[in-house]
């Protein structure tokens, strides 16, 4: 393979692993709306500075820089820290995969609120398109996908086994169901504090003494009907990243 057909082999691998192809003009992306809401109101241009393609289903390439893939950069967010450093390691060529397109301030539940999410840097992006540069974000295509998904992922860390799933996401379901060892609420929180490497786990609810049935759904799974779809579905804890936001303003 030429080194020059590795950019556009990397899209097709990834497009087909993550089915990027049916997103934007037939399945409804959350992104598709947050996009708009960040960078609108300070002018931004954003359709100009994203590929057309991107424009259309906000997951796949989203800046195409030299053709010449070298390296590939892991990110979740993109962060003015994480963009700063992919700016300053990276030689032309090389590609930062991420999970989200824009950054989002979440705040401590234990203290001052975030704002959301927020533009990224519009001077980063233009250094990042002069350097020749590329970006490439999968939302929830990852986030549902039952080999390497967020979710799935979370489970096989907890020597869980998938019994079930919920939540309804673009092709699949966002929410799993699953099985595990036999143990309490305190002996959860503790085994996702090393996981997740946090200070501490934003617990709500009752404790209990015996759990062996979770349901886990990545980011933010704080709608309150799919907590109630997971209790129907016998789980006896909820594993996930966001519980405040739509509890808060409901």
């Amino acid at each position: 393979m030429d080194v020059g057909d590795l950019l556009s082999s990397f899209q097709v691998l990834a497009g087909e692993c993550y089915i990027i192809g049916v997103f934007g003009k037939t399945i409804p992306v959350r992104f598709s709306r947050f996009i708009p809401m960040v960078y609108d109101p300070i002018g931004f241009d954003w359709k100009a500075k994203f590929e057309e393609d991107f424009t259309q289903r906000f997951n796949g390439l989203m800046m195409k820089g030299s053709p010449e893939l070298q390296r590939i950069f892991l990110a979740s967010f993109p962060t003015d820290e994480i963009l700063l450093q992919f700016i300053e390691e990276a030689y032309e060529g090389d590609l930062l995969f991420m999970h989200h397109p824009i950054p989002m301030e979440c705040g401590d539940p234990q203290g001052e609120w975030g704002r959301g999410f927020l533009p990224v840097t519009p001077s980063l992006l233009d250094e990042i398109s002069r350097r020749q540069l590329s970006i490439y974000t999968c939302h929830a295509p990852l986030d549902y996908n039952r080999k390497i998904g967020t979710s799935i992922s979370i489970s096989e860390a907890l020597g869980g086994e998938i019994v079930d799933e919920f939540c309804p996401y673009g092709n699949g379901y966002a929410g799993v169901i699953c099985d595990i060892a036999l143990t309490t609420t305190d002996e959860l929180i503790g085994r996702l504090l090393p996981l997740f490497e946090i200070p501490y786990v934003d617990f709500e609810g009752k404790k209990h003494k015996r759990i062996q049935r979770i349901a886990i759904i990545a980011g933010c799974g704080d709608v309150v009907s799919d907590m109630r779809e997971a209790e129907r579905k016998g789980a006896q804890a909820y594993v996930t990243g966001e519980i405040h936001c739509h509890i808060h303003n409901d």
